[in-house]
């Protein structure tokens, strides 16, 4: 089953959660916290893989999720990361997030990580200092990125066929290259763009010259306004280096059939009038050459600079074949030559899907939100003062990457956690900015969907 969009949901793997432990040992009186540190989530990659040319497993599967790290453990013993989940998806897939373009994965082998695990919680071992000698308390895992993106195919193909339904396409692609198509004398036998690899040895070529080719299902007039199969697959010849505009040579009128793909993919986009045109008239196998010269003086006299770019084929018989072939191998070469000319720069790094990385991790900004009812908001930790005392509190929301990371890693029901974070807020100004904002001892500080009351 061919599918070229699909929506998918990306779950990383959590990290595990750091170890409390004590070191016990025979004459060893005072060992010491050893709690290990948990082991990090597992990243879901996405990898382009040149043997595909489907998003269907992406379409009967909806949620992907990558295994989560372990506990840390004993002895200062670390828990096992979680293994990378990857992905393969077609060359030629743009993944999209928040509707902006992430990634472009052009090239065989590209790959992005498209969801983070989460790092995985530190040990009591690593809170130990000289007036905190025995921690009791660590580190929850943190959560692994949680997205959904949307997966767009647009193949990589040098060469595109487009033309009106029963031109011919199909016969044209199997006759030239590998693809085995449905071919059948009725119009959209073909429902889905086909690749094929033509292989130019097998016409008389040197070893190794070689392009891509993909037929599109065929367009009518007013595809771009969704009539017949709409522009569903004309997003698969934007990138394709050079369009055969293939003709019916017995329709009546190629000349007409020529102005309604040219005006459809010009309404489409106009980018596509831009590329690299060869125009080829199929079905001269029945067509006398009265006929030809005929059709060829009709179709200068309309488009004068088509001169030079019309051929006449017959996909049946293989007339004019050959010639063409070769014909987009020079117009290929030419456009390679010019790519040549822009340096590339090749690495294995893998691309991170890190859009919060742009700001400094440690920096930190606080709103005051509004005024909220003591008691009236859940999950409080710390000392609470009673609603009597002061029925009306300020509510403030403090954001900061790895404030908000440290929150998120902390387990809220152990008071030897909590009062580390307020250590914490001391080393990151929290509460320097709460009190320029005016903040007051009891007023309650919001920070990843987590409540803490302002100490002042």
């Amino acid at each position: 089953m061919f599918c070229d969009e699909v929506k998918v949901k990306f779950k990383a793997g959590n990290g595990g959660n750091g170890s409390i432990s004590y070191h016990r040992e025979k004459f060893v009186p005072r060992g010491g916290a050893d709690g290990g540190n948990g082991g990090k989530g597992g990243n879901i990659i996405l990898l382009a893989d040149e043997n595909l040319n489907t998003l269907s497993d992406f379409a009967s599967r909806k949620q992907f999720f990558a295994p989560d790290g372990e506990k840390g453990g004993l002895n200062n013993c670390y828990g096992k990361n979680g293994e990378d989940l990857v992905l393969k998806v077609p060359v030629g897939t743009i993944v999209h997030v928040d509707n902006e373009v992430l990634a472009d994965l052009v090239g065989n082998g590209d790959k992005i990580v498209i969801a983070m695990g989460g790092k995985g919680g530190f040990g009591n071992s690593h809170f130990v200092t000289s007036v905190r000698q025995t921690p009791e308390f660590a580190e929850l895992g943190e959560p692994g990125e949680e997205l959904e993106a949307r997966l767009e195919l647009r193949m990589v193909a040098d060469v595109g066929i487009v033309g009106l339904p029963s031109c011919g396409k199909s016969t044209l692609i199997s006759r030239v290259s590998n693809a085995k198509p449905k071919i059948a004398d009725y119009p959209f036998t073909t429902l889905i763009p086909n690749l094929g690899v033509v292989d130019l040895k097998k016409f008389g070529g040197d070893k190794g010259q070689s392009f891509l080719m993909a037929d599109i299902p065929g367009l009518i007039e007013g595809a771009h306004e969704g009539k017949g199969l709409g522009v569903d697959f004309l997003k698969h010849i934007s990138r394709t280096g050079i369009l055969i505009h293939m003709l019916d040579g017995t329709s009546g009128d190629p000349v007409n059939d020529y102005r309604v793909i040219r005006k459809e993919l010009e309404l489409y986009d106009a980018n596509l009038i831009k590329k690299v045109h060869v125009i080829i008239i199929n079905k001269i196998d029945v067509l006398d050459e009265d006929t030809r010269s005929i059709l060829k003086d009709l179709f200068i006299e309309a488009y004068p600079k088509l001169k030079t770019k019309l051929m006449f084929v017959s996909a049946v018989s293989g007339e004019g074949i050959k010639q063409l072939v070769f014909r987009i191998w020079k117009e290929l070469e030419k456009s390679r030559k010019k790519l040549k000319k822009d340096v590339v720069v090749v690495t294995d790094e893998v691309k991170l899907y890190q859009p919060h990385l742009d700001l400094d991790p440690r920096s930190i900004t606080a709103t005051l939100e509004g005024e909220v009812k003591a008691g009236c908001v859940d999950y409080l930790v710390g000392q609470i003062m009673m609603p009597e005392e002061k029925p009306v509190r300020q509510y403030f929301k403090v954001k900061g990457k790895r404030l908000e990371q440290i929150i998120k890693m902390t387990d809220i029901y152990n008071e030897g956690a909590v009062r580390r974070v307020y250590d914490v807020f001391d080393k990151f100004a929290v509460n320097k900015l709460l009190k320029r904002l005016g903040a007051k001892k009891g007023d309650y500080v919001n920070i990843a969907n987590v409540f803490f009351e302002f100490r002042g």
